[in-house]
């Protein structure tokens, strides 16, 4: 097997290679440099969409595609926003175990998760799109995420023990790659206690990408918000250049 890298051109367009001189049916394996992967991902995320069919928000895109590049899976993100939602960027990273399309919640679970709602909004401030709630109902298990903005998922999870053991373990590993990553880029880069971004652990051995100072941001004044999520994502930003020199 021999192993060419992909240079010169269009970074976004395939390869071209001259295999004049190899014997026929030699196998090649195109290594994809940095920005070749970045800008590949740049255009898979225009297309991306969430369950309310928008998209990625402008200001977060570098950062997701720059951990896409890197090889990190992103399942959710938000540059933040004081309408709705939470005021500060962050970015899920992680195989999800619960997959599917967004489904009808079944009618025994209407009770459910209206008591869930109750529970947030009694002791969760601001945003509720973190809390969830697993259900079992015979074979099935579903989990609901109870949104501030009435939106609601249902996801059924389809994976055997194996395939959730086998996801946890890549899961894992992300984690590990993500505080290395972040262990050497703090070590060049000395930055203000707040601004430092950390892995919090989420369900199903999945983990958010978010700032130190996130968690306290709900309950700050609006201006002193917009003021934090600014500097926010020029840290993230920062971080995501870190990474696409590396």
């Amino acid at each position: 097997m021999r192993s060419l890298s992909a240079s010169g051109g269009n970074p976004s367009s395939p390869a071209r290679m001259d295999t004049k001189g190899y014997p026929k049916g030699s196998f090649f394996v195109i290594i994809a440099d940095m920005n070749t992967k970045y800008e590949a991902a740049l255009k898979r995320l225009a297309k991306t969409a969430d369950g309310m069919g928008k998209g990625l928000d402008d200001e977060i895109r570098h950062a997701v595609a720059a951990l896409n590049a890197a090889g990190f899976v992103t399942t959710a993100s938000c540059a933040g926003h004081f309408d709705h939602g939470l005021p500060y960027p962050w970015i899920n990273i992680g195989e999800e175990q619960f997959t599917g399309d967004l489904q009808h919640t079944p009618k025994f679970l209407e009770n459910f998760r209206s008591d869930l709602e109750k529970v947030a909004e009694k002791h969760v401030v601001g945003d509720h799109s973190g809390l969830s709630a697993f259900v079992n109902e015979g074979s099935k298990q579903y989990v609901i995420i109870a949104g501030s903005d009435g939106y609601k998922r249902l996801y059924v999870n389809n994976m055997d023990d194996a395939k959730v053991a086998d996801t946890n373990r890549r899961n894992a590993l992300m984690a590990q790659k993500m505080c290395n990553l972040l262990e050497d880029y703090y070590t060049s880069n000395p930055t203000p206690f707040p601004f430092i971004l950390s892995i919090q652990d989420f369900p199903e051995s999945t983990f958010r990408l978010q700032h130190s100072i996130s968690s306290i941001m709900p309950s700050m004044a609006i201006s002193k918000q917009q003021r934090l999520r600014k500097e926010c994502l020029d840290h993230m930003n920062a971080f995501a250049d870190y990474i696409l020199s590396k």
